[in-house]
């Protein structure tokens, strides 16, 4: 961000967020917006059931990108998780291809908070 803004000097004194604003004021620069980027964090959630309909019947279609159960999961990890913020739609630790063709019934997830 801060190359962006031309020469401003880039010292220690910026690492926190009112020096940062000194020194974008100090150029003329009044209305911004700073974010703190902060690193995120893998979190496994392990014995996810596959199966969407209650059944231990399921196929890899029943999780392509745009299906409802993604968004179910979603939902209902961040209902019981209400601290939780996810960066990205979770990750399975293998291919839903790969876990329908070894007959598994549950799996596990990787989730970026």
């Amino acid at each position: 961000m801060l190359t962006t803004v031309g020469d401003l000097p880039v010292e220690p004194a910026l690492a926190n967020i009112k020096g940062i604003t000194k020194a974008l004021n100090a150029i003329g620069l009044f209305r911004f917006n700073i974010g703190l980027d902060t690193p995120a964090v893998n979190i496994v959630v392990n014995r996810i059931p596959l199966a969407t309909s209650g059944d231990k019947h399921w196929t890899h279609e029943e999780w392509n990108i745009d299906a409802p159960a993604w968004t179910e999961l979603e939902n209902e990890l961040t209902a019981f998780n209400p601290v939780l913020r996810l960066i990205d739609r979770p990750k399975w630790i293998k291919s839903v291809t790969a876990l329908e063709a070894e007959n598994k019934e549950k799996s596990s997830i990787i989730m970026a908070v």
